[in-house]
């Protein structure tokens, strides 16, 4: 269900401004998902909140439908990124905080904490 403005692109009618659309889970209620943001010709783009069906959460940039820009991503373990997106990988600077509570502040690249350690330790364990 979608509840918010529309706009005329082509002769059909599309999500355009703000509004937020409702996606019932498999039994109507439970592991349903929701986004409340901004809509540019019936995309997720601009400031925005989606709920997944696995109880996460990220508030932050859209762009063309996908995570992009700077955002927050919660996950129900605890686990959390906070930082920069670019079509929804972790991308940029940022801070991801693991189970453990483990704190890893730096660049990410495509979804993956870019490490000199790590590198190292790649690297040692194809050796």
């Amino acid at each position: 269900m979608y509840v918010g403005n529309w706009r005329i692109l082509k002769g059909n009618k599309v999500k355009h401004g703000s509004g937020k659309i409702t996606y019932p889970g498999a039994d109507g209620n439970l592991g349903g998902e929701e986004y409340d943001g901004e809509w540019v010709d019936d995309k997720m783009e601009g400031q925005g909140r989606y709920v997944f069906a696995s109880g996460s959460t990220y508030t932050g940039n859209w762009k063309a439908g996908m995570m992009h820009g700077k955002g927050l991503k919660k996950n129900p373990d605890g686990t959390y990124y906070d930082g920069e997106w670019e079509q929804n990988l972790y991308h940029g600077e940022g801070t991801f905080v693991d189970e453990d509570k483990c704190v890893w502040t730096g660049l990410f690249i495509q979804g993956t904490f870019d490490s000199k350690i790590q590198k190292k330790l790649k690297v040692d364990k194809e050796i």
